[in-house]
């Protein structure tokens, strides 16, 4: 999984059984110019809509973790609520007001307000092993697709609750 920042400037890549680190990559140069401790390795990243904040999904805990692309460092841990089991996957919105993310063997989708990450979190209940999020242009909805189910949630994110699933094939 890769995270790029919306200038072009950087990519970070996880790195989930190679090493307990993100790659830092300067597009220009081609090179590897850091590296971002993530114990434990990580497969989740995603970089905020206006670059002005990296999340990578932290595999041994339930936590994700927010770095500052200025000096590439995290700055801030946010733990995962009613979740048991290591972050999996984090996606913002476009419109970048929201986060959600999802834990592997978990159900449950963490949704927070991206202007305030420790703010309250809401969690939603899907299918079985979520497996990725697709946002509606409108930013008020989001569909997670369920791959240990052959699933589709609707999740309604002002509401903060899943509407709707549906059948979607194995």
């Amino acid at each position: 999984w890769i995270g790029i920042l919306p200038d072009g400037s950087k990519i970070y890549a996880t790195n989930k059984n190679d090493g307990p680190f993100v790659s830092v990559i300067d597009v220009n140069s081609r090179k590897m110019t850091g590296r971002i401790a993530v114990p434990g390795g990580t497969q989740g990243i995603a970089v905020s809509p206006d670059g002005s904040r990296v999340v990578i999904m932290a595999m041994a805990e339930p936590t994700a973790l927010v770095v500052d692309p200025k000096s590439d460092t995290v700055v801030d841990r946010i733990t995962l609520m009613d979740q048991k089991t290591g972050g999996y996957k984090a996606y913002f919105s476009p419109d970048g007001k929201r986060l959600l993310t999802m834990n592997s063997g978990s159900p449950v989708i963490n949704i927070f307000d991206a202007t305030n990450l420790h703010g309250a979190q809401r969690t939603v209940t899907v299918g079985k092993d979520p497996m990725g999020f697709a946002f509606s242009a409108d930013g008020k909805t989001a569909l997670s697709a369920n791959h240990g189910d052959g699933t589709v949630s609707l999740i309604d994110l002002e509401k903060g609750e899943t509407v709707r699933t549906f059948k979607a094939g194995t």
